[in-house]
């Protein structure tokens, strides 16, 4: 169950991820296409895309094919540096593999480990990047997995609770059902033992609508 769950969260928030991408994409596009000088075009798409974000603080980030930072809005130190020498814990070259995936294939997905805040070490992220070819720009955006696994931890706790109070329910009301048999049983095997040495003065008075109350009529009208 589990696994199953968090595949569909994973998979839904990639397709959120695309979107996002998509979205920031379309704004270097919409620059690059407007009648400003391309480098004031891309001064304005940078502006724009530094301040955008999504889900919460979900941020984007641009760099090139070289690879070189355009534009990062956490980090704004990177910014101008030559990052194909820089590495994950791992020692992946997570920039260069970026680039790689956006000259191969246009867009997809890089997986690798990046510093998150409030953590002491480097988490696991994965990265959507789409290339934007007039500019050789390749915009970028990630999400933590820890965050991922966090939220189905959350659901998943969430379902069970309910489930557990859904059965705790239905054993009071099993309980309750059960002692309310068991006490008009007993009533009417004692009323049967009387009735068998000859004391007809009992009456059961259930006024149950459902069989045992009709058995009760029954013995009440027989007495």
């Amino acid at each position: 169950l589990y696994s199953g769950y968090s595949k569909q969260i994973y998979k839904g928030r990639q397709q959120q991820l695309i979107a996002a991408v998509e979205t920031a994409w379309g704004i270097i596009d919409h620059y690059s296409k407007s009648d400003l000088p391309t480098k004031e075009a891309q001064s304005a798409a940078k502006a724009a895309i530094e301040k955008l974000r999504f889900e919460g603080n979900t941020y984007f980030w641009i760099n090139d094919t070289d690879p070189k930072m355009i534009m990062h809005p956490i980090k704004p130190a990177l910014n101008g540096q030559n990052l194909s020498a820089s590495k994950d814990p791992d020692g992946k070259r997570l920039f260069v593999d970026m680039v790689n995936v956006a000259k191969n294939k246009g867009a997809g997905f890089v997986n690798y480990q990046w510093p998150k805040p409030g953590k002491e070490k480097p988490q696991p992220k994965s990265s959507y990047v789409k290339l934007y070819p007039g500019w050789n720009w390749i915009i970028d955006s990630g999400m933590y997995i820890d965050d991922l696994n966090e939220e189905t931890s959350h659901i998943l706790y969430s379902i069970l609770a309910t489930l557990i109070i859904i059965l705790i329910l239905s054993g009071i009301v099993f309980f309750l059902l059960s002692r309310g048999i068991s006490r008009s049983m007993h009533k009417t095997v004692t009323m049967i033992d009387e009735m068998e040495v000859g004391r007809l003065g009992r009456r059961l008075n259930m006024q149950q609508s459902d069989e045992i109350g009709h058995m009760a009529k029954t013995m009440d009208r027989f007495a």
